[in-house]
């Protein structure tokens, strides 16, 4: 629910099915196609490039000279696996 669409919790419907639920209670994750419109998703990558910045200082755009302080921002230090989707 964003804050534009003025809907409360009671009149929205469910969006996972008992599959997708069931998926991610089994793999740990669930891929959801189109959940996002192209405005969000990049909204949301202006954010977290922001908030790596602010907070770790990581640019996006020199991780070579910055991305070690991505290993500030994990919760296992960076020794967490990779999965490229």
């Amino acid at each position: 629910i964003t804050p534009n669409n003025h809907k409360s919790m009671e009149s929205v419907e469910p969006i996972l099915t008992p599959q997708q639920i069931e998926t991610y209670l089994s793999d740990g994750i669930l891929v959801v196609d189109n959940l996002l419109s192209h405005e969000e998703i990049i909204n949301a990558k202006l954010g977290l490039a922001q908030t790596l910045m602010d907070d770790y200082g990581v640019d996006v755009h020199d991780l070579e000279g910055t991305g070690r302080g991505l290993m500030d921002a994990s919760s296992t230090n960076g020794a967490g696996k990779c999965v490229v989707l």
